[in-house]
């Protein structure tokens, strides 16, 4: 997916999103530091111990915002989320998300606690909405889908 300049650019600024999950353990909403790549899909870390991780793994689709005030710009999207197995392609995101999140300060993957995994998202839709210019008719680009899931 070629994702618009000035999408990329909202993403790069506002590297914390709002993922929500539900399952038998209830419904999570939950604030986590973010990247992606050129497909638009997003990677974040969290616990095993979590309930959105538990969620996850019995209730793979999932929502993700991400929402800025300055200017008054979202993402939203639904996808399915799964744990990247393998380490290689995790230290890829993690590298990529100490980048451009945590600036570096953490440790080496391998001294992770055991607990931690790292998940992606494949969106299954998305859009953009920018009200910088203020409020119009709609200000919503469908970068990906049809029409919004129900």
């Amino acid at each position: 997916m070629d994702i618009p300049e000035d999408v990329r650019d909202f993403l790069k600024k506002n590297t914390i999103g709002v993922i929500s999950t539900r399952g038998s353990h209830g419904m999570e909403s939950a604030a986590v530091y973010y990247t992606f790549d050129d497909g638009l899909h997003l990677y974040f870390n969290t616990r095993t111990n979590s309930t959105k991780f538990e969620n996850i793994k019995e209730q793979p689709e999932v929502t993700f915002v991400v929402y800025s005030t300055e200017p008054a710009q979202t993402l939203q999207m639904t996808g399915i989320a799964e744990e990247i197995e393998e380490l290689n392609g995790a230290k890829d995101i993690y590298i990529k998300l100490l980048e451009q999140t945590l600036k570096g300060k953490t440790a080496p993957i391998e001294t992770l606690h055991s607990n931690i995994r790292f998940i992606k998202i494949t969106p299954k839709w998305a859009r953009f909405g920018d009200f910088s210019g203020g409020i119009s008719i709609d200000p919503f680009t469908t970068l990906l889908g049809t029409s919004r899931p129900h």
